[in-house]
């Protein structure tokens, strides 16, 4: 009787102390993500990224103090063979590079700031495509690889109103563009013109604009095949192919007027550090633009 208390006791023991281990491994394991945890990573919006945090000071390195000639030079050399894609390859970059932030599913249109949904790619013209920023005529160069897909101005836009601006170069404008087409439509805050061939954007991307197009004047510079992109102070024809853009005095004074913001240097650092592997210098250094152009509003 007495060896089976001793047994039976020594059963209970050794219940005891295997179920607290067990207890201990089960705390102790990673569940994994959770479906929600994993929808919300691949919902999650730019402004969750860590890229928001990029030291970039070294990329400028040596480059003090220089000017004119001189600065748009040594940019280029900082600038230029960086990494290309198709332009095929672009739609699926820009919905991340463009995703709005307030409905990660959605893009957010960088003219109107329409927010489309992301899946909505062409939709038989009720949807949004890829914006030339530095409009692909002015420079014959297409859809090529390199300016005709260059991240740093190739931008997502609601079909009609890619379609309204065209080709013209960014000025003011007097008549208020109102889109009447698409899955997104109403009030713009652009405006065209019946008089010159230009395109106004609304007030809150007018900066973002010339800045991207400041990068493209440095960026191309006519060497192995690529087009010699210049900033000029007029507005070209619409039918010209020329490798020139306006409207140089009026870009100047919307980069002063709009200065950059989180959301455009985010998108900086997620094409530098996800896909090309450059930087567009006039959203990191502002004052790059005096710099080189010269001015005083």
């Amino acid at each position: 009787m007495k060896l089976k208390l001793q047994i039976y006791l020594l059963a209970m023991v050794l219940g005891l102390l295997f179920g607290c281990k067990k207890q201990q491994q089960s705390n102790s394991v990673d569940a994994g993500p959770t479906e929600n945890q994993l929808t919300n990573s691949q919902e999650s919006t730019p402004t969750e990224s860590s890229e928001n945090q990029v030291e970039y000071e070294p990329y400028y390195k040596g480059l003090e103090n220089l000017e004119g000639e001189a600065l748009a030079k040594g940019l280029y050399e900082r600038i230029k063979d960086h990494k290309t894609f198709s332009y095929r390859q672009c739609y699926d970059i820009l919905i991340e590079l463009d995703r709005d932030p307030e409905n990660p599913k959605n893009i957010e249109c960088v003219f109107t700031d329409f927010s489309i949904d992301a899946e909505n790619q062409y939709a038989d013209g009720n949807g949004w495509n890829r914006e030339h920023i530095w409009a692909k005529s002015r420079g014959d160069f297409g859809n090529a690889p390199g300016p005709g897909t260059d991240l740093h101005h190739l931008r997502a836009s609601d079909v009609s109103t890619n379609s309204a601006r065209n080709n013209r170069s960014f000025d003011e404008a007097e008549n208020p563009y109102i889109d009447e087409d698409g899955n997104a439509k109403g009030e713009t805050g652009c405006y065209t013109s019946n008089v010159e061939w230009v395109f106004e954007p609304r007030n809150e991307r007018k900066g973002d604009i010339a800045r991207m197009l400041f990068y493209m004047a440095i960026r191309y510079e006519g060497e192995n095949g690529e087009p010699n992109l210049e900033l000029v102070d007029y507005t070209p024809g619409r039918g010209s192919k020329e490798p020139i853009h306006g409207k140089l005095s009026t870009l100047l004074r919307w980069h002063e007027e709009d200065p950059v913001n989180d959301k455009e240097r985010l998108r900086n650092n997620l094409v530098y550090q996800r896909y090309q592997g450059n930087r567009n210098p006039f959203i990191d250094h502002p004052e790059f633009a005096r710099d080189i152009w010269g001015y005083d509003f």
